[in-house]
């Protein structure tokens, strides 16, 4: 591959990453339209943490696959039952209305530092996040 070829499949892979909003970015996008917390110590989690789960994944998963490629195959199975199941219980909340998040209502305001434990806990436990982050982009590096 040449690297210009390189640099636009990278680009897209972060592009449609970017795109897909997850649990953490509606988290962040939810607090900074509220306005109701120091966003800056939020979004400098976020960094460290996304740059962590990709660097795990560069380093990781490549040096996973050369010395055991059916690493591979159990990595890709496995998320696509998670992400059937997933699909499956996003479907299910879909088809019941009410079900989902209430706009109204009294939301209780977190500190900023409840508001960075909970992007702690959207982050690093969230399979998708290492479905994106560590297998999916990893085994592309």
């Amino acid at each position: 591959m040449t690297t210009t070829s390189t640099l636009l499949m990278g680009a897209g892979m972060g592009l449609g990453l970017i795109a897909a909003v997850g649990a953490q970015n509606a988290y962040v996008l939810q607090r900074s339209i509220r306005g109701d917390v120091a966003m800056v110590p939020i979004v400098l989690f976020c960094v460290v943490s996304e740059a962590a789960l990709l660097l795990l994944g560069v380093a990781g998963v490549g040096a996973l696959v050369e010395s055991a490629p059916a690493a591979l195959t159990v990595m890709t199975w496995f998320g696509v039952v998670f992400l059937l199941a997933y699909g499956a219980v996003a479907a299910s909340r879909a088809l019941r209305p009410g079900s989902g998040l209430q706009v109204d209502g009294d939301a209780r305001v977190p500190s900023t530092l409840g508001a960075v434990a909970a992007c702690a806990a959207f982050t690093w436990l969230n399979p998708h996040a290492y479905l994106d982050s560590v297998v999916f982009l990893g085994t592309l590096a």
